[in-house]
């Protein structure tokens, strides 16, 4: 999915799980695997996931707490982070849930709604190298989501 086709239909959405499924397709064109994970109530758990080797049910057994030391908690700021994942603990886990191979470097890029973290985009490339320029679109790509899910937020309130 380009960048266009994907601001239009983030601008149609009508529930969260629809801006998920929209980022995961549009970053579906960077990364080879990817998957979404929840921030509620301190925990961090599985929500979605997309690319070769990546087992769904797999990804929504897993959580966390945030707190944990992890590959997460590197992810500082809206660039994210990416790089190695570090050996032991959660990291085994979320190693685990992106399948074979295990990744060698992992983007890992934090889904915000007025400066709170809501998820992680958690995602690799075995296959191939991905540019500063392609970096670049993973992370506008999760902005625009953010916001997406912002506007729902307030779409929700003005309803009730």
């Amino acid at each position: 999915m380009d960048a266009e086709l994907y601001r239009q239909l983030l601008s149609e959405v009508r529930h969260r799980d629809d801006v998920g499924d929209l980022l995961l397709r549009r970053v579906a064109s960077i990364l080879d695997r990817c998957c979404l994970l929840a921030v509620h109530s301190g925990k961090v758990v599985g929500w979605l996931a997309k690319g070769a080797g990546v087992v769904l049910d797999d990804v929504q057994s897993f959580s966390f707490q945030q707190d944990v030391p992890s590959v997460i908690s590197l992810a500082n700021g809206p660039e994210g982070y990416w790089g190695p994942i570090p050996m032991g603990g959660i990291n085994d886990s979320i190693k685990r849930i992106l399948g074979d191979p295990a990744p060698a470097r992992v983007a890992v890029i934090p889904v915000q709604v007025k400066n709170r973290v809501v998820a992680y985009l958690v995602g690799d490339a075995p296959a191939s190298v991905v540019s500063e320029t392609d970096r670049q679109q993973l992370v506008k790509a999760v902005q625009r989501a953010g916001i997406a899910f912002e506007v729902l937020i307030m779409k929700k309130k003005i309803i009730s």
